[in-house]
């Protein structure tokens, strides 16, 4: 096995770790919990699948970004959350059951909304965009689908050892993840000054700060949700917009994977301050 195959499969074998211990803690009541509050999935939408794309389209196509920067950046706003993103926003207080319930939601809208989308944008950078349905099913189901459904199971079949172990899971998922990262960022190190000096870190820091503002002014009177939604917006499955953007740029991968680290690192970096305020606004309300 090559080292390129195995480092792949570390990170795969890692998200799946981490989704199942979220799964442990996860109700199945918990992934429609958002269809008896069908406006707050509606804002949600709208949030991550209508104002952003449309706003990282069009700013991309005003700036002279390398292609496939711009593919890579659109890719990633037409991306469901992230699947360890749940983690985080328990941080904010957000409610289990919204978030669990959104990133089904998401999941499934990717599904549909990121094939039309490619009609649409390729017009603008004269290029035919292939998004593959089958590739992002077979991604969504690996890395959410699949681990979530076998936390639920256990959680529902095995409850004391789902509390016992979906800690320990989680540590061990993310471990191996940072260091599987930590490979993938010796590979592609030479092409990291390049990618930044192109403009996609000043790129990625406008489009993650639109982001997290869109999704708090659409997270609605709920303060811990409005927090969650804010993060879902600007945080993206990285796996998926690989595979999106990757489906057109063949030739092209390096440059693709480091402008998704870029984003996600940046991504990371600027909603821990979004979060510790969120924590300071719910304590003080009690």
């Amino acid at each position: 096995m090559d080292p390129v195959t195995l480092v792949k499969l570390t990170i795969i074998a890692s998200i799946f770790l981490i989704v199942v211990s979220i799964g442990m803690q996860t109700r199945p009541e918990d992934l429609i919990a958002l269809k008896d509050n069908p406006r707050m999935a509606v804002r949600a939408m709208l949030a991550m699948f209508v104002i952003v794309p449309l706003f990282v389209i069009f700013f991309t196509w005003a700036l002279p970004l390398q292609q496939p920067i711009p593919a890579a950046l659109i890719a990633l706003s037409l991306s469901p959350m992230p699947p360890i993103l749940p983690n985080r926003e328990a941080k904010t207080g957000a409610d289990a059951g919204y978030v669990i319930s959104l990133q089904v939601l998401a999941a499934v809208a990717s599904l549909v909304l990121a094939p039309l989308y490619a009609l649409l944008i390729g017009p603008l950078f004269g290029r035919d965009l292939s998004f593959e349905p089958l590739a992002i099913f077979k991604v969504l189901v690996m890395t959410i689908g699949a681990p979530l459904a076998l936390g639920i199971v256990i959680r529902r079949y095995a409850p004391g050892l789902a509390r016992r172990s979906f800690h320990r899971l989680a540590q061990a998922g993310m471990v191996s993840l940072v260091a599987a990262v930590l490979v993938v960022l010796f590979k592609v190190g030479p092409r990291i000054a390049e990618a930044i000096g192109s403009g996609v870190m000043l790129t990625a820091i406008a489009i993650s700060l639109f982001a997290l503002a869109v999704g708090h002014w659409l997270g609605g009177p709920d303060e811990r949700n409005r927090g969650a939604l804010a993060l879902t917006s600007a945080a993206r499955h990285p796996g998926v917009a690989i595979a999106l953007s990757t489906a057109t740029f063949t030739a092209e991968q390096p440059l693709i994977l480091v402008s998704v680290l870029i984003y996600t690192a940046v991504t990371i970096i600027l909603t821990i301050p979004y979060i510790r305020w969120r924590r300071r606004v719910i304590a003080r309300r009690g």
